[in-house]
């Protein structure tokens, strides 16, 4: 088919057949593909309503856990803007279709490379493990020596024999956390 010029708000179904790789029936078939009110097609709605059929990638359980695991760090940054943030992503999924949200992961993804490659020179992640390594020592002897204080996870209080004080680990002891027993249910 040869089309020189449309309008791309108002297609034809041979044109939004060959739009979408799909045959003219096809597209007539379709109930879920949108319609103008002259039965027209938009080249955006198309576009979109052929990526939805695209197939989803399956997954293997390993790169599923891996997905969710991104996913659980990810979530708990939505605060009190989460509302807002949701309300800008639904206006421009709406304005622009699906595709908006790869547009938008593209941009988180490009603001977290450049924060990595700005904190991770070569200097900062040899300082970071040589002060890792110098506390993992440093715990380790103070654990070889019985230098460790028990501390609860939830009131902060220092096991000190039978009882449970108010106020920080001793200086130079390893921490090993627990619950209280005014903690404790």
């Amino acid at each position: 088919m040869s089309v020189k010029t449309c309008d791309l708000e108002r297609l034809t179904q041979p044109v939004a057949a060959w739009l979408a790789g799909l045959s003219p029936r096809s597209v007539r078939d379709a109930a879920d593909l949108p319609r103008n009110a002259d039965r027209s097609y938009n080249a955006r709605d198309v576009l979109a309503w052929a990526a939805r059929r695209l197939p989803r990638p399956t997954l293997s359980d390993g790169e599923t856990e891996r997905l969710l695991v991104v996913a659980d760090e990810i979530a708990p940054m939505a605060d009190d803007r989460l509302p807002a943030m949701l309300e800008a992503l639904d206006a421009l999924r709406a304005k622009y279709g699906e595709h908006v949200l790869l547009l938008l992961w593209d941009e988180v993804l490009s603001t977290w490379r450049e924060e990595v490659a700005l904190t991770e020179t070569d200097e900062g992640v040899r300082q970071r493990q040589a002060e890792e390594e110098r506390r993992r020592a440093a715990e380790e002897a103070a654990r070889r020596r019985l230098a460790v204080a028990v501390q609860c996870e939830r009131c902060g209080r220092v096991r000190r024999g039978r009882k449970w004080t108010k106020g920080g680990a001793p200086a130079g002891h390893a921490v090993t956390y627990s619950i209280c027993p005014a903690c404790s249910p």
